[in-house]
């Protein structure tokens, strides 16, 4: 439904030019399908009233070699995105994106909330260690970022503030009253999410965030082992340059047809040498066309109701379990999307594993990552999961 007339007239078209069904079978499903796509995303941002930025020849950009940039702009709320960052997962992402703030604000000191992933922080460890960046972890309360702590670590030489929400422990931070406070030092705010969230809550983009990352795993990536994965990157307009990858421009050849072109290369260092922004060098441009498939195919209702039902089954699943003896919310006062934490009296090890006896991976011990949470465990609830499937849990973790 997001596939403008005119754009779906010509797609169709193609298909309608060879006769019969076997036409459609010569042209290929997946050609079909890439096109809707490339149509469909392409429609996203124009048709709610988001203008594309503008390259240095004049043409619009659409964001970088794959259609899914445009998407971005709708889900992030963001100016340009780049989704194809040539980076494995969003804790790469966030790296890059630290590394572009401090290009752009020119300081060494850099700010992470505790309650991002601890993946992320660890990236971003292995990323400055050898940059002569500066990397303070800002305690975390209650589930969430302590603002107080915020407050008391930003100065004028700190270049950005790294936050997830939803975070780690799958709480909302209230980044909209946190960016405020980082924009009032000059710093950059680089906000991670996942991108199902936005279905059903305001992008970064929209409190003003800077520079927002996320994992792209969610659309229509399945679980393989670990990977690859998907790193996906939005930023403002104005740091365009600085952005860890190459931009396309949208114009057209002398007959009028609509092409692309290479309009900025900004990470290249066979370009730039010394200067390009980025040295890594992976392609994510295959999960790329994945994602943006499962973006045309779902559309912004779909991924509405996939961002809804994640909510409500995970609410379903966290009343349930605080039911139980034993058992109780880590952080009960905290709002949350698709995760929550459990606390409980068993040993969390004892519990999980009776969970895998019935075929039921029934959480994330969170011991292995902070001493503090021996007693905790993490559960995540998609749109994948039924009623029963739920309820099977419940019952595993009762017996335990």
């Amino acid at each position: 439904g997001t596939v403008p007339p005119e754009a779906r007239e010509r797609i169709w078209a193609r298909v309608r030019g060879r006769p019969g069904r076997s036409g459609v079978r010569r042209l290929g499903r997946r050609r079909v399908l890439i096109g809707l796509a490339a149509a469909s995303i392409a429609s996203v941002a124009a048709g709610l009233g988001i203008a594309a930025g503008r390259s240095p020849v004049g043409s619009p950009l659409y964001g970088v070699r794959t259609a899914i940039e445009t998407a971005r702009l709708e889900f992030m709320a963001s100016e340009t995105a780049r989704a194809e960052l040539a980076v494995d997962q969003f804790a790469s992402a966030a790296a890059e994106a630290v590394l572009m703030a401090t290009g752009i604000t020119k300081r060494r000191r850099v700010l992470v909330a505790q309650s991002s992933h601890p993946d992320t922080r660890k990236t971003l460890v292995g990323y400055l260690r050898q940059q002569g960046i500066e990397l303070v972890t800002v305690p975390s309360r209650n589930g969430v970022l302590d603002t107080a702590a915020l407050s008391s670590a930003l100065d004028d030489d700190v270049a950005a503030v790294v936050i997830q929400s939803p975070n780690f422990f799958g709480c909302l931070e209230r980044i909209d009253r946190i960016i405020p406070v980082i924009h009032e030092h000059g710093a950059l705010a680089i906000v991670s999410t996942d991108p199902i969230a936005c279905g059903v809550l305001k992008p970064p983009g929209a409190f003003d965030a800077d520079i927002v990352v996320g994992e792209g795993q969610p659309l229509g990536i399945p679980l393989q082992y670990g990977g690859p994965y998907l790193g996906l990157l939005a930023t403002r307009e104005k740091y365009l340059r600085k952005m860890p990858g190459r931009v396309v421009g949208m114009t057209h050849d002398r007959e009028g047809r609509r092409g692309f072109c290479l309009a900025l290369q900004t990470r290249e260092q066979h370009i730039k040498r010394e200067r390009a922004t980025s040295n890594i060098c992976t392609n994510q441009g295959l999960l790329a066309v994945r994602a943006s498939v499962y973006l045309a195919a779902m559309g912004k209702i779909g991924i509405g109701k996939v961002a809804s039902q994640c909510f409500d089954k995970a609410h379903y699943a966290a009343e349930q379990i605080a039911k139980l003896d034993g058992y109780e919310l880590r952080f009960p006062g905290a709002p949350f999307f698709k995760e929550f934490v459990v606390r409980t009296s068993h040993r969390v090890s004892a519990a999980l594993k009776a969970c895998k006896d019935r075929g039921i991976l029934g959480g994330v011990a969170l011991g292995r990552f902070d001493e503090g949470y021996d007693d905790c465990f993490l559960v995540a609830v998609t749109e994948k999961r039924s009623k029963k499937e739920i309820d099977d849990l419940v019952a595993a973790l009762d017996a335990a």
